[in-house]
């Protein structure tokens, strides 16, 4: 009659519900990853790092990743940073090259650093901010004053290699000695002392 007719084996299997993990992600991996790919926020923009195929920056100063130790994958995994002595967070690329993550930011979203110019961090002078709003270009002598403003500019006697006092600056400047003299009393070289007479260092003083 051409009637074709189920075994209870085969009927089982056709009517066994397949499991959820099977249906999305077929493996332990996969559903590890996509817990990384459910991570990259809607409010962030992201955007690929020239001639870095693989790699994209967020807008919140995140950094991402294709590549995984054997091969390249379709999901995208946060890459963690490092942070530096200075507390300046920087990421490993494919080929062992290392990259600071504000420097990165900076060049998807705006550039290329300008030259004689670096990266500033401000309004927050938390070097670990890396998104876009918190970084700019701009001259050494404003990242100095973004430094001070912050507070974070060690400088007088409170820097950790001061060998002087803001008493013993006091007392040079009012010294009618000679800057040889001086040094030789203070432990400092002539020029030292010539400056800090002129003004040229200790300026706060």
């Amino acid at each position: 009659m051409g009637t074709s007719f189920l075994s209870a084996r085969e009927a089982q299997q056709k009517t066994k519900p397949t499991p959820a993990s099977s249906r999305v992600f077929p493996s332990r991996a996969c559903r590890r990853h996509a817990g990384v790919l459910e991570a990259m926020r809607m409010d962030v923009e992201y955007r690929e790092i020239p001639n870095e195929p693989g790699y994209r920056v967020g807008s919140d100063g995140s950094v991402w990743s294709l590549w995984r130790p054997k091969c390249k994958s379709k999901v995208w995994k946060r890459l963690r940073g490092r942070p530096n002595e200075k507390g300046h967070i920087a990421v490993w690329l494919k080929g062992h090259r290392l990259f600071y993550v504000h420097r990165l930011v900076l060049l998807v979203f705006v550039g290329p650093c300008p030259d004689g110019m670096e990266c500033c961090h401000d309004p927050d002078p938390d070097p670990a901010n890396n998104s876009i709003g918190n970084l700019r270009w701009d001259t050494p002598k404003a990242n100095a004053a973004d430094r001070i403003r912050h507070g974070r500019n060690a400088c007088g006697e409170h820097c950790g290699m001061a060998k002087l006092t803001r008493e013993i600056v006091l007392e040079i400047r009012a010294s009618k000695e000679s800057n040889r003299i001086i040094a030789d009393r203070f432990g400092i070289d002539v020029s030292y002392a010539r400056q800090i007479r002129k003004r040229i260092t200790w300026k706060e003083v």
